[in-house]
């Protein structure tokens, strides 16, 4: 098994615990469904406390940016051939149109 295949191993093997971990996640409800070498996928189920809009029932940006922070920093840390933790240094949503249904 190579030093890469261990780092997805260890990491599928703790995606719960490590989403506990994050006071943010685990309010939002993030749910990691899976980790391949530079990629991983999530979701968040719909509640009404993420809701950012009352009109239309469509979650809030910030959940939607936390989640994607989360999951954008396990895929770098999944492409690593060294595990090291990372950080989001810059990130930034830029707001375009409102959400749609």
């Amino acid at each position: 098994m190579s030093h890469n295949d261990l780092i997805l191993k260890t990491m599928r093997e703790n995606m719960a615990k490590a989403i506990a971990l994050v006071p943010w996640a685990k309010e939002i409800g993030m749910e990691v469904l899976d980790i391949e070498r530079g990629k991983a996928r999530g979701k968040i189920a719909w509640s009404e406390h993420l809701v950012g809009d009352p009109e239309t029932g469509i979650i809030h940006g910030g959940v939607l940016t936390s989640m994607l922070d989360n999951l954008a920093g396990m895929a770098v840390v999944s492409a690593l051939d060294v595990f090291k933790s990372t950080a989001t240094l810059d990130l930034r949503i830029d707001y375009m149109r409102p959400a749609e249904k």
